[in-house]
């Protein structure tokens, strides 16, 4: 049956079953019946707002027939919200705001720093660790208990304030092995875990601490908005800066077969700030500035699949993982890089220390940069990704230790930007292993290492390297075994040191 059939049918009967949608959706309501007009100029906020909030509270879908509405700010959503269309017939077009969730209920909160000592408006719970505590440990001492049960997702994080200080300036000459590791409490970390048992101020949680934590470490509840669902819309923003979706502390949320088109400097999704178990799959992003899709700040646990991004022009890169955010799944999604701009113009990166993230099986086309770890990544898998016309295609800048890059295949020939094409660059990173890769066509070098004069080459074997990078106060090093690199260049340079 037809799309536009079957939403007759739907209109009449009071259920929705959309070809291709997540879910068959229970009952809804329609932004029809709260005064939004398709097409006719005028804006449409407040009545799609109105529907979504009589439609939540009655356990209801949101229904956005057919048809272009004009938004002229942020529009809402709370737990549980169901938000959907009639696929790309049914068009959101923000000249001002986003798609925001709210947090514990309320539109109101900021961070008084960037990523910590967050403020939100009502009643929350917080508590601080009365002692330190060891990476291992599933229980912990807290003071000024504020009312934890049972059942309760709650955060935990050292709020430090100063990492980007740290990676970005402090790593390159200062004490770098114990920034990059992590093995000081200088970097912010954090984790989300679930109340299993109380025991007077003792707080059993359901998995063990993923680092050590200090005394006095913050404790929270994660008073994120919960089980919403995005699907089957067009999203276009005008709004000429940050996202056209931006959830702060989501809790299960899904979006599904969203085509986002952005302007002006303005990105795609961002999921921040303890985003956990949440799903973007099978949306066409195109985006102008910024990322396509952001999962960073103590993000865990969160998949993204299957989605078809156009990278219009430099936003350092089109897909993010970063700060702290671990055990997130990036895979099967194609992006395609058109700037022309030497850098800044990357496919998939994973920054900032963040940790158990798996990149697979991604296609990347036209990148400055493939895939790649920064700034104290440490622990990632990169399997099964394939590129063509790269300028560089595994990249390892600053990063920590013990990434895998393995079984991936970049072809390269003509890009549209300026620049040497190089297999792998590796620039000051800890030992991670780059093995069974295959990068072909027209290379200038297989792999290049840096710092100048201050790294050496091992040939341990044949086919195989070890490469040590001993400046800038730190000793790194990536292992190439049986990696190809097949190259048409006549100057072609196996390996290089700068």
């Amino acid at each position: 049956m037809p799309i536009l059939n079957t939403m007759r049918v739907a209109i009449s009967t009071g259920i929705f079953v959309l070809t291709g949608a997540l879910v068959a959706e229970p009952e809804f309501l329609s932004v029809a019946d709260f005064g939004a007009v398709p097409n006719d100029g005028n804006d449409d906020l407040a009545a799609v707002q109105k529907c979504l909030e009589v439609a939540t509270g009655a356990q209801k879908a949101c229904l956005v027939p057919e048809g272009n509405y004009l938004f002229s700010g942020d529009l809402w959503l709370g737990s549980n919200a169901i938000l959907f269309g009639e696929g790309k017939k049914s068009v959101l077009t923000f000249s001002k705001g986003k798609i925001r969730a709210l947090k514990n209920g309320s539109r109101h909160f900021y961070y008084t720093r960037n990523y910590n000592n967050e403020r939100i408006a009502g009643k929350v719970k917080r508590g601080v660790l009365a002692e330190a505590v060891r990476k291992g440990d599933t229980s912990f001492l807290v003071e000024n208990d504020d009312g934890f049960a049972v059942g309760d997702w709650i955060f935990i994080s050292n709020n430090r304030k100063d990492t980007w200080t740290i990676l970005e300036k402090k790593s390159k000459g200062q004490d770098t092995p114990a920034h990059l590791n992590g093995s000081r409490d200088v970097l912010v970390k954090a984790q989300i875990a679930r109340i299993t048992e109380i025991e007077e101020n003792r707080i059993t949680i359901d998995r063990e601490l993923d680092s050590d934590y200090v005394a006095e470490a913050v404790i929270g509840d994660h008073v994120g908005a919960r089980n919403i669902r995005i699907h089957d819309l067009s999203i276009i923003n005008h709004s000429g800066k940050g996202h056209a979706i931006v959830f702060e502390q989501p809790f299960n949320a899904h979006f599904r077969g969203l085509t986002i088109e952005t302007t002006e400097g303005a990105g795609g999704i961002r999921l921040v700030h303890y985003a956990f178990r949440c799903t973007i799959e099978k949306c066409d992003i195109t985006n102008s500035g910024q990322y396509a899709i952001t999962i960073s700040n103590f993000s865990s646990e969160n998949v993204v699949e299957g989605n078809d991004i156009t990278f219009v022009e430099g936003g350092d890169c089109a897909i993010l993982v970063m700060m702290y955010s671990k055990n997130n799944v990036v895979s099967e999604n194609s992006v395609d890089c058109l700037s022309t701009a030497a850098k800044n113009d990357g496919g998939i990166y994973i920054h900032a220390t963040s940790f158990g993230n798996r990149v697979l099986n991604n296609e990347i086309k036209g990148a400055s940069s493939a895939i790649g770890a920064f700034y104290g990544a440490n622990n990632n898998v990169f399997k099964g990704n394939t590129g063509s016309n790269p300028n560089t295609g595994i990249s390892l800048w600053y990063a920590g230790g013990s990434n895998v890059f393995e079984d991936n295949d970049f072809r390269f020939g003509d890009t549209r930007r300026p620049g040497r094409h190089i297999g792998v660059y590796a620039y000051c990173s800890q030992t991670s292993v780059v093995e069974e890769n295959l990068f072909s066509g027209k290379l200038d070098v297989g792999c290049l290492a840096g710092p100048k004069a201050n790294c050496s080459i091992k040939n341990t074997k044949p086919n195989a390297y070890t490469i040590t990078s001993t400046g800038l106060g730190f000793e790194g090093g990536i292992s190439l075994n049986r990696n190809t690199f097949k190259s048409v260049t006549e100057t072609f340079a196996e390996y290089r040191l700068e």
